[in-house]
């Protein structure tokens, strides 16, 4: 959603060596990628995915589009982050052992965090678990509510949705730090992996 034209250059160079490049990995291409995005930008996107790509101009035209379209599984993930290969199949996974829940659950994983353009991967400083809260890596499966993924901050789902399903795979997501990052920061708190 940048208008800044040299910095959303950047931040779609970004995304092309992180996000796309582990769409593009998925073992499982059962999925649908929807994005937020201006639409200046949707070619150069379009180009570089190399699929079709759902675009919105905003959470309130994502919100009608999955309700309308009933889909049982929404992931959030942001467009600098990492995904391992099996991710959507891990996620579909969890949602057919949990789709006998009549109410809407969470799949929620940890992340680590990794320093852009280098291989390193740090634990992360901020166990969500023991915080009882969410990480931005989660995916809904609203279970015929109308429940979309954006209506809640992913901080603030607990209590939103009666389950949380923590997957234990702590190596299978992880947070991108590089110089355009606003939020996310290596601390002393973040340990290298070896």
């Amino acid at each position: 959603m940048y208008e800044d034209t040299e910095h959303a250059k950047k931040r779609i160079q970004i995304m092309n060596n992180t996000l796309i490049k582990c769409l593009k990995n998925q073992t499982n291409q059962n999925f649908t990628w929807a994005l937020m995005s201006k639409p200046h930008h949707h070619g150069i996107i379009r180009s570089l995915y190399g699929k079709e790509v759902l675009f919105f101009n905003g959470s309130s035209k994502f919100k009608e589009y999955v309700t309308e379209n009933k889909f049982i599984i929404q992931t959030r993930h942001d467009s600098d982050d990492l995904m391992c290969p099996e991710y959507v199949q891990i996620i579909q996974d969890e949602y057919n052992s949990n789709k006998f829940r009549k109410d809407p659950f969470l799949i929620h994983f940890q992340p680590t965090i990794n320093k852009y353009g280098t291989n390193s991967f740090y634990e992360f400083h901020t166990d969500y678990e023991q915080l009882n809260t969410s990480s931005a890596f989660i995916s809904l499966c609203p279970q015929n509510s109308t429940k979309t993924i954006w209506d809640h901050v992913h901080v603030a789902w607990v209590g939103q949705v009666p389950t949380i399903i923590r997957n234990k795979n702590k190596r299978c997501v992880s947070a991108t730090v590089h110089n355009l990052n606003t939020s996310t920061k290596l601390t002393h708190k973040d340990k290298l992996i070896k």
